[in-house]
């Protein structure tokens, strides 16, 4: 079989320094608080993602943990600048990764009217985010709505009315990342509901605790050992889960939830005094039983090249949310590791 060669070699100064800017771009209206519509086209997918991604992994050969490069795979111990996936691989990187394989039928949640009594102006979809207060966010609209909430897998492909509200929150993406690693290190490791080990047999992570560890995670996202490990999606760009909406009404953030749920109440549902029951929906990922949350969080503090993966792993979110890069603030006092 060919073999479908990516150079990782470094870009020409002009090219990198676009790259470098285009992290900064901004498709996000301050004054609506939502997206551009060109932030969940269906045919955005460029060489930008893989440039992108191969800045990535050029940080990850230098800034790894020496445990870790130690086993690195061949493609990335070799000196020549070359990650070399089988055929068809790349493309499913883009699909599966970047693209979000099945965006269309992501499933997110119809706020139906159950009652005369029911609180909610019009039918309202909450279009979810893992990871960003999906599980709680839901249940306190369907209390304050006095409603019921239905999950829909393809009922906006079906409907594109604009009797709908549609709404989301999204969260900071490093931050997020970092809470998706820790969630399906709780469900595959503590919960028994994957075996790295067993079904991927080529994954370093499992080798390490701590720190090293989400560094080894990295590896193996990024060399797409995990692409098909279960519930991986937790870890993909939330902007990819947000794909099957058509356009957003509402979007609010985590970082500034208790504003933005107030003017949501305030804007599509008549019980502006009901007050967000934070006790629903908690994880047992929660309790960070094996450190993984503390472990990614205290990276996302003192290691810049790790902050600087991130960026580029996720620069769509970064780009669609309004939020600013964490490296623009990093303290330039830290010791990269």
């Amino acid at each position: 079989m060919l073999n479908l060669l990516i150079s990782l070699r470094r870009p020409p100064r002009a090219t990198h320094h676009k790259l470098q800017s285009n992290l900064h771009t901004m498709y996000f209206d301050t004054e609506t608080q939502l997206p551009s519509k060109g932030c969940f086209s269906r045919n955005d997918i460029s060489s930008e993602y893989m440039n992108h991604w191969k800045e990535a992994i050029k940080i990850l050969q230098v800034h790894a943990p020496e445990a870790v490069k130690d086993r690195f795979p061949e493609t990335l111990q070799k000196n020549e600048s070359l990650v070399i996936f089988p055929e068809g691989k790349a493309s499913e990187l883009l699909r599966r990764y970047l693209r979000f394989r099945y965006s269309s039928f992501f499933p997110g949640y119809t706020i139906l009217p159950k009652s005369p009594l029911a609180k909610l102006r019009q039918t309202m979809y909450y279009s979810r985010v893992w990871k960003a207060g999906n599980d709680a966010i839901r249940e306190n609209l369907a209390r304050a709505t006095h409603a019921k909430a239905v999950q829909s897998w393809r009922w906006l492909l079906r409907s594109k009315s604009h009797s709908v509200t549609i709404v989301t929150f999204v969260r900071e993406p490093a931050e997020r990342w970092v809470s998706a690693y820790n969630e399906l290190q709780q469900r595959w490791v503590v919960e028994n509901k994957y075996d790295p080990a067993k079904e991927c047999p080529e994954c370093i992570f499992p080798h390490f605790d701590g720190e090293e560890r989400v560094w080894a995670f990295l590896v193996d996202l990024l060399t797409l050992k995990l692409v098909d490990a279960f519930e991986i999606v937790h870890v993909y760009p939330e902007s990819g889960m947000l794909k099957a909406s058509p356009r957003f009404d509402f979007l609010g953030k985590i970082e500034t939830f208790d504003k933005d749920w107030k003017r949501l109440m305030n804007t599509y549902v008549d019980n502006s005094k009901y007050v967000f029951d934070s006790t629903l929906g908690q994880h047992n990922s929660s309790k960070d039983v094996m450190g993984a949350r503390k472990a990614g969080l205290d990276l996302l503090e003192h290691s810049l090249p790790f902050v600087q993966i991130l960026e580029h792993i996720l620069f769509k979110d970064y780009r669609c949310f309004g939020y600013l890069l964490r490296s623009q603030s990093f303290n330039n006092a830290s010791s990269p590791r």
